[in-house]
């Protein structure tokens, strides 16, 4: 008689249970927990990180590089920093638009990373915007004006555009600073410039509420969209040039097309002045903020809600989509840069929706 003992068809098929129980719970549990301490699942406004400045320091814009893996922002305290965008740890700090430690004159409005991300320009109270090595921190350039609300990089990188406490639009060579043309607006101030992507229009938005769009080559003022009843706020041409969306004092944004004026969709979701609205990477969606200290995302052909964020407790200057347009980050008067989650994401698989 063999000593030999087979194993009954039952006992394997609790062996395979309990192999099959050991890996449902390994992956629950990653699910779950994720792994090293972050989630495996995010929704929309799930904070990545925070970088906080004293109570008395005010964010007024940020920039994300063009590879994606900066973001510079300016603050009132005459300083650009630039941090990791993916855990805010500081990267470079550019300190100028010094003046003698006054406020009112060090203040930064505005900054742009060139096309190639090489450099960064800003601009501020002081009336100078200053051209920074973004590797090095050196200075490249200055370029004196009125005091400065925004600058924007052509697309080729050949040329700056720069608004501020006048009418006029200066646009000026990048590398050694000669004025190449100016526009003039007809209003008191401007307040935003932007390039079309082709490079072939300048759109300015005026504190006497309205849009002009000129032409680069001839210098002719091609369109004059009148649809807000108050100061621009902010601008931006869509990824495809079609398309303008501009938030305003009036408390609402505009889509509007770019060659007619004919206004497509006005959104009147805030419940104070709009500071900032700008196009997700796809143009499928738009990204504002304003006075009432919230950031809402909203489609951009119909305004249906996609998700409101309360993180700021005071109003938000500057909303930036990372270049993939699953982040977003969002900075104001409360001296935070915040960078959070616009979508759902099963981040283990990197699965977004």
């Amino acid at each position: 008689m063999s000593d030999i003992t087979t194993k009954s068809p039952r006992q394997g098929l609790w062996f395979k249970v309990i192999v099959a129980f050991i890996i449902v719970l390994l992956i629950t549990s990653t699910f779950i927990f994720g792994i090293g301490g972050k989630p495996s699942f995010v929704s929309p406004g799930h904070l990545i990180f925070t970088r906080a400045f004293p109570p008395s320091v005010t964010i007024n814009q940020l920039a994300w590089s063009p590879d994606g893996k900066y973001i510079a922002y300016a603050n009132s305290d005459g300083a650009v920093w630039v941090v990791n965008a993916t855990d805010g740890s500081i990267a470079e700090e550019y300190k100028s638009h010094g003046c003698p430690r006054d406020l009112t004159q060090c203040w930064i409005n505005t900054l742009t990373w060139s096309p190639d991300g090489k450099r960064i320009a800003s601009g501020g109270s002081d009336g100078v915007v200053e051209v920074w090595d973004s590797l090095t921190g050196e200075h490249v350039l200055l370029y004196h004006s009125n005091s400065i609300y925004s600058i924007a990089w052509s697309p080729n990188g050949k040329y700056i555009a720069s608004t501020g406490n006048s009418p006029l639009v200066h646009v000026w060579d990048s590398v050694n600073g000669k004025d190449v043309h100016t526009y003039d607006s007809l209003s008191q101030k401007v307040w935003w410039v932007t390039w079309s992507p082709d490079g072939e229009r300048i759109a300015s938005g005026n504190d006497n509420s309205k849009v002009y769009i000129w032409d680069t080559a001839s210098e002719n003022t091609v369109l004059i969209y009148s649809g807000h009843k108050a100061a621009l706020q902010e601008l931006h041409w869509s990824p495809d040039g079609q398309n303008i969306v501009s938030a305003s004092k009036d408390q609402t944004v505009q889509i509007w097309n770019a060659t007619s004026g004919k206004t497509i969709y006005i959104y009147s979701g805030h419940t104070g002045t709009v500071n900032t609205a700008i196009w997700s990477p796809d143009g499928k969606h738009i990204a504002s903020a304003g006075a009432d200290a919230t950031v809402r995302t909203w489609d951009a052909m119909d305004g249906q809600k996609i998700f409101k964020y309360t993180g700021h407790h005071l109003q938000v200057y500057s909303v930036m989509w990372s270049l993939d347009g699953k982040r977003i980050a969002s900075a104001g008067a409360d001296g935070t840069l915040q960078v959070w989650w616009a979508v759902s994401c099963f981040t283990v698989w990197n699965v977004c929706f």
